[in-house]
């Protein structure tokens, strides 16, 4: 009876053990499939960096990290949707790569209503707004409307007539934001956003702790 018993379990891991080498030769693959479908669209290598999320959250999709050496540094969500037989893919590299030019845009903006400040746009780990192709350029990415700029901008002193004028600016150029304001003299700050959807610019303050 006791061998009959270890014998059970032994077919049971050895079963187990299959199972479990065949989904990671699954994941491999589609994980190399997914490398190269970034290498194709971008015309350079890419490499697995690990997995991102819970690939429970939403079945059938899974998200990992890719990196590339255009980007040193940089962890680029690449999301890959399908049944295993069917895959398509979607990932956020156009925002890294225009994140210095995004940057530089807004603080060119913010640099004729304030003084002393700084720009730090942050990259959120979602897909790159629909209609960002590889060849759009700058102008088209900053201004397209499911593009949100997420960003954080410190100025030394201001007032809140000035930063309305700059969140207008921005809104007369075409461009979607959700922006953290601090104002370090008045030891306050303002959350402003602006989306596609919205007729105007949400600006709310705050009291900084």
């Amino acid at each position: 009876m006791i061998k009959k018993i270890l014998i059970l379990a032994l077919l049971c891991a050895a079963l187990l053990i299959g199972g479990y080498g065949c989904m990671a030769k699954e994941q491999q693959n589609i994980n190399s499939a997914a490398l190269g479908y970034m290498e194709q669209k971008y015309g350079e290598k890419f490499e697995y960096v690990g997995p991102w999320g819970s690939s429970y959250t939403t079945p059938g999709m899974r998200q990992i990290l890719v990196s590339c050496a255009s980007l040193p540094g940089k962890e680029i969500l690449l999301v890959i949707s399908g049944d295993g037989k069917s895959e398509s893919y979607s990932d956020n590299y156009m925002d890294f790569f225009y994140e210095s030019q995004t940057s530089d845009y807004i603080a060119k903006i913010a640099d004729k209503h304030f003084n002393d400040f700084t720009v730090e746009v942050s990259i959120i780990r979602s897909p790159t707004a629909d209609g960002v192709l590889p060849t759009t350029g700058f102008e088209d990415y900053i201004a397209n409307e499911n593009h949100v700029v997420d960003a954080s901008i410190t100025i030394s002193d201001t007032n809140e007539d000035a930063v309305r004028g700059f969140l207008n600016e921005l809104k007369e150029l075409g461009v979607h934001f959700s922006l953290s304001i601090t104002i370090t003299s008045a030891n306050e700050g303002y959350t402003a956003q602006y989306f596609n959807d919205s007729d105007n610019v949400l600006l709310e303050r705050r009291t900084l702790r």
